[in-house]
């Protein structure tokens, strides 16, 4: 054969075998590129493209297979990114989570302290008031018996004194003249103490009927001595009282006679 024929011959032959090699790569990137969409695990892709690129070395395959490699890398590692930013925030999250949780705590177990110092305070300044109370009432009450005692001290002797002998008998006896009922042997009325305390003096007239046996009968108040706590001592004291009669010759009858009682600060 001849050298020219020959060389025909190799060059044919490499680009038959070039082509064949071709097709073979492109139905072997063709499978890959099929796995990739289909979500197959990257590893596993990145090592079947460096194959691939490996065996069919400059081929326009290979070259788009080494394209096809760097964007499965790229995309690789954005995820992984993705993934780290994800595990980050997480741990990010999780930790604001334990870091309120813990100031949450805190602020509790602050607020519960300050309750109870609060508690504990108000106690002692109820205890603090009520002391000082119990002290000033009693420092008042021993002021005011002291006025008391100084002011009974210094207070004029209260007298009462019945006046008259007999009394004027309004009403007395059937007929002819005798002796009018007597009550001076009675004792007189006991002085109020608010009278004393209080300066009240006066005169209480009262009409009394004398019954036959000597005891009273109706009270009146025929004239007051303007103050009721001393009219009320004269009507309790004269109910009291033991009276000599009215008498019509030797009978004794019933009778009506004003006692005047004068209360007075001396």
């Amino acid at each position: 054969m001849k050298p020219t024929k020959r060389l025909l011959a190799c060059v044919l032959a490499v680009v038959l075998l070039a082509g064949c090699s071709e097709r073979n790569a492109q139905q072997e990137y063709a499978s890959i590129l099929d796995r990739e969409m289909s979500g197959d695990d990257p590893a596993t892709l990145t090592k079947q493209y460096k194959d691939l690129i490996s065996r069919y070395g400059e081929t326009e395959t290979a070259s788009r297979a080494k394209e096809r490699l760097i964007a499965l890398r790229d995309r690789v590692q954005e995820q992984q990114a993705r993934e780290d930013l994800k595990a980050a925030l997480e741990a990010k999250q999780n930790q604001l989570g334990a870091d309120w949780q813990r100031a949450e705590q805190q602020r509790k177990t602050e607020q519960a302290q300050r309750e109870m110092q609060l508690q504990f305070d108000i106690r002692k300044m109820l205890q603090q008031l009520k002391d000082e109370m119990e002290t000033s009432q009693a420092d008042l009450a021993a002021r005011l018996d002291r006025k008391i005692k100084e002011a009974l001290t210094n207070q004029p002797a209260p007298t009462t004194q019945v006046e008259g002998t007999g009394g004027t008998a309004v009403k007395w006896g059937m007929g002819g003249t005798s002796q009018q009922p007597a009550y001076m042997r009675n004792p007189p009325p006991t002085y109020p103490r608010e009278a004393r305390e209080r300066g009240w003096e006066g005169t209480t007239v009262l009409r009394v009927e004398v019954l036959a046996d000597g005891t009273a009968g109706k009270i009146e108040i025929a004239k007051s001595s303007g103050h009721n706590v001393l009219d009320d001592a004269s009507v309790d004291t004269v109910r009291h009282w033991k009276f000599s009669p009215a008498r019509s010759g030797e009978t004794a009858i019933r009778s009506v006679v004003e006692v005047p009682i004068t209360f007075r600060l001396q």
